[in-house]
C-alpha cells in the first residue's frame, strides 16, 4: 500500500493518546515492526474529537512527530504551518524529520506518476518582499529559515502565486 491513514483512536493497550500523536503507534509499530516505508496521512483534523482538545498547533506538531507525513484538513491551515516552522527555527522539530516526509511523499508521487522529477533536481524558491529564498537537492524545499506568510512561489522557473501553503501543498500534498 501507498498510504496509510492513521484516526484519533486511542489504544490504551499501546499508549494512551490518540494513535494520530503516537510515536509508539505510527512510528515503533506501523514503520518499525511492521515494515510500512509509505506514507502516513493523518484523518481529517477539522472534526471535534481533535478540534475540541487541541490547539491546531498542538495537532501538528504531535501528528508530525509521531511520524505523520501528510495532515489531512486541518481547521487552521495557516496554524499548523507556522508551528511547524516555527518548531524547525527554534530547533524543536528537526528539518530532517520534514525531508523524511517529503522524500516518502514525493517517491509516491513519482511511483504513481503524479509528479515526475526526483527530488534532488528540484529547486523551489520562496520570496517576500522583493527577499527570495531558494531550496535546492537534500535541503527542505518547503521550510525556509524565517515565516513569510503570503509567498511567489517558484516552481523551476514557473511562476505559480500563493500562500506558503501552495508551497506545502506542491510538497506535501
Amino acid at each position: 500500500s501507498d498510504m496509510v491513514m492513521i484516526g484519533p483512536l486511542i489504544c490504551p493497550q499501546i499508549d494512551n493518546q490518540p494513535a494520530t500523536f503516537s510515536y509508539k503507534i505510527v512510528t515503533d509499530l506501523l514503520r518499525g515492526e511492521l515494515g510500512f516505508d509509505g506514507v502516513v496521512i493523518t484523518d481529517g483534523l477539522q472534526m471535534g474529537a481533535m478540534t475540541n482538545s487541541y490547539t491546531g498547533a498542538q495537532i501538528a506538531l504531535n501528528a508530525i512527530n509521531a511520524g505523520c507525513d501528510l495532515l489531512l484538513c486541518p481547521a487552521n491551515p495557516w496554524e499548523c504551518i507556522n508551528a511547524l516552522m516555527d518548531a524547525v527555527e527554534n530547533g524543536s522539530l528537526a528539518e530532517e524529520r520534514i525531508d523524511q516526509s517529503v522524500t516518502r511523499i514525493l517517491t509516491m508521487k513519482a511511483q504513481r506518476g503524479i509528479w515526475n522529477q526526483p527530488h534532488n533536481n528540484r529547486t523551489t524558491a520562496l520570496s517576500r518582499n522583493g527577499e527570495r529564498f531558494s531550496f535546492k537537492g537534500g535541503g527542505s524545499p518547503c521550510v525556509p529559515q524565517g515565516r513569510y506568510g503570503a509567498v511567489s512561489l517558484t516552481l523551476d522557473g514557473r511562476e505559480e502565486v500563493g500562500g506558503f501553503y501552495a508551497a506545502v501543498h506542491e510538497v506535501f500534498g
